[in-house]
């Protein structure tokens, strides 16, 4: 099996599996007869992990957008289209981006409309559930973070993925509500919980919810 191996001062071997390739972490010490032996006794897991990681590279490298295809604003499907101008924009209806653009580019400029939504929406958003949890946020800001939907720093930053956008406001809302708990609770508590449970309805639907778009979106490429 082929793999990439990274040694350094580390006390334990880890592997893992991207875009159809094996890395493997190891200590300095271990010989690379040993990490052969080891590779061997996971070989089954290897294989069915590489697979995975095979069709959703495969997946991302056939992702692309058009002019014509729709994409989910908040929820809503909007249709891509051609505009008279060189301006990209989006009226709550369609997003309208300059003619003869590549499908990169059209990714590229749909990005960028997700960031505006993004924070045109949860900043309102974050306000009024802010004021209903009894909290205030040092600063709310849009990432580029695509592995979480959103996070709360020791310092009171609270930050909303741009790919948030994309989902229904209903699961945009249970996200909001969970960071700006952390304002009160800088765990996942019992009594953190019940912060969300004051304000969130069914949260383990929506959580589930998002675990399934975030599978998908690990399938597109939606990087610019």
């Amino acid at each position: 099996m082929e793999y990439r191996l990274i040694r350094s001062r580390r006390k334990t071997l880890t592997i893992s599996i991207e875009d159809g390739g094996v890395t493997v972490r190891a200590p300095n010490r271990l010989s690379r007869r040993t990490v052969d032996v080891i590779l061997k006794e996971k070989g089954p897991w290897v294989e069915r992990c590489l697979a995975i990681s095979r069709e959703r590279k495969a997946a991302r490298d056939a992702f692309s957008l058009t002019y014509g295809d729709s994409v989910s604003v908040l929820g809503r499907d909007v249709p891509i289209v051609p505009s008279d101008g060189w301006a990209a924009r989006y009226d709550g209806d369609r997003i309208s981006l300059p003619p003869g653009l590549t499908p990169r580019q059209i990714i590229a400029e749909c990005v960028g409309i997700y960031k505006e939504v993004a924070k045109a929406a949860f900043t309102e958003k974050a306000a009024l559930y802010a004021r209903t949890l009894g909290v205030a946020p040092a600063a709310l800001k849009v990432s580029d973070a695509s592995k979480r939907w959103g996070s709360c720093s020791s310092k009171g930053v609270v930050s909303f993925s741009w790919m948030l956008a994309m989902a229904d406001e209903d699961l945009a809302d249970y996200v909001i509500v969970h960071e700006l708990a952390h304002l009160k609770e800088m765990n996942h508590s019992a009594r953190f919980w019940a912060e969300v449970d004051k304000v969130v309805e069914d949260r383990k639907r929506k959580s589930a919810c998002l675990t399934a778009l975030q599978a998908r979106m690990e399938s597109e490429s939606w990087e610019a």
